[in-house]
């Protein structure tokens, strides 16, 4: 209650200054200035409200919640779409507001966050030996498809063979400048087609064991592939050398390993 006032029949009534209420503008009273002015019986008197127009803050995030922007929007209006972000690897898909694709056309009506949603692009495209030697160790699922486009050259860049369980499409390239004549993986136990292994191995610097493709192949398939000018030979007794593979798990359990139409 705001103010209680006895007045005599007829007599008048001073209202109460403005009250404040968080979120809303005052408009008036219920009563008119005639009923404030000659007071005819008892009454009670509400004040009345009007919603402010409030701007909300919508919150673009990325797929790690790493924050992109904050838009103020007007209540009840919509947001503007942003551009695309662009993550590695994948495909912008949607903006989500919890488990739901937000939809542009819907009006904001509370402050909220929206997070970039992406799909993991089922063939990825590999033009040079960095960005091949990068993605080798990314950590991706194993249903991708790792697609050269071009001859990778490993001279000058930093490569440290890495286990390797996806699939690699060589797709009638070569790779050649393996650091070391080192192999390409150190277990492979994904597939490989399509490719051509050049110039790698001299006979001399080979310091431990391996074959041009891998040390190991477990589970490993390799289909049209090609070992050109590639010596993985060493006449040190300790260091144990084969062709694709320095050793093979065919014929374990669980661990079939196939070579096709390789040369």
């Amino acid at each position: 209650m705001l103010k209680s006032e006895v007045v005599i029949a007829g007599g008048s009534v001073t209202p109460p200054e403005d009250p404040v209420r968080d979120g809303f503008v005052f408009i008036g009273w219920d009563r008119t200035a005639e009923e404030f002015a000659s007071v005819a019986e008892s009454m009670v008197v509400h004040a009345q409200y009007q919603l402010l127009d409030t701007n909300f803050t919508v919150t673009f995030v990325d797929w790690d919640d790493r924050q992109i922007s904050q838009i103020p929007v007007a209540k009840n209006t919509p947001v503007a779409r942003p551009e695309d972000p662009v993550r590695r690897y994948y495909t912008f898909r949607a903006w989500t507001n919890g488990d739901a694709d937000w939809d542009f056309a819907d009006a904001v009506a509370s402050n909220i966050t929206l997070k970039a949603a992406y799909v993991l692009d089922a063939v990825q495209n590999v033009a040079d030996a960095s960005a091949l030697a990068e993605i080798l160790v990314a950590g991706l699922p194993d249903d991708i498809t790792i697609r050269l486009t071009n001859d990778i050259d490993f001279a000058g860049v930093s490569y440290t063979a890495t286990d390797f369980s996806g699939s690699l499409d060589g797709n009638g390239h070569f790779i050649t400048g393996l650091p070391n004549n080192g192999n390409l993986f150190v277990t492979l136990s994904g597939t490989v087609r399509d490719l051509t292994m050049k110039g790698i191995g001299d006979g001399s610097t080979i310091g431990a064991n391996g074959g041009v493709f891998a040390v190991k192949a477990m589970g490993a398939s390799v289909y049209n592939c090609v070992l050109e000018n590639a010596n993985r030979s060493h006449n040190t007794s300790n260091v144990k050398c084969g062709g694709f593979f320095y050793e093979s798990r065919a014929g374990e359990e669980g661990h079939k390993t196939v070579i096709s139409n390789c040369v």
